[in-house]
């Protein structure tokens, strides 16, 4: 998985998500985090996943614990996230109306403006997001 993207890329990354700016990740930033590199792992998973990747026992991961672990990743969704970043036109990590209706212009699907409307309500209420 750390080949998908460049250690900056992955520094760049670790940074969206390191959302009081201190320079580590807490469990539920880890979470957010492993999500938008396509994981979907459990709470339970993120305890185990702390304990493995925090060397210093600080409850936090920083950047250099972080990207040791992902060097060690499989690429479990390089084809789908190729696929999704292609149709994702204004890269902001969602799918939203305007990119999947140019899809369905491209390979035409059999979808009314109702059936649209309710692809469309969920949790966002506005658009599709990988889990990152």
């Amino acid at each position: 998985m750390a080949n998908q993207w460049t250690k900056e890329e992955w520094r760049a990354k670790f940074n969206n998500f390191d959302s009081d700016h201190s320079g580590c990740i807490c469990m539920r930033e880890c979470k957010r985090l492993l999500q938008y590199v396509g994981l979907n792992p459990t709470d339970d998973e993120i305890q185990e996943f702390m304990k493995q990747v925090d060397k210093n026992n600080d409850d936090e991961v920083d950047f250099e614990e972080f990207y040791e672990y992902v060097k060690t990743l499989q690429d479990p969704t390089g084809e789908l996230r190729a696929a999704f970043e292609l149709y994702d036109t204004n890269k902001d990590g969602f799918i939203d109306k305007q990119e999947l209706r140019a899809l369905d212009i491209r390979w035409p699907m059999t979808s009314d403006s109702a059936e649209w409307g309710r692809m469309f309500r969920g949790r966002t209420g506005r658009s599709f997001q990988t889990r990152r």
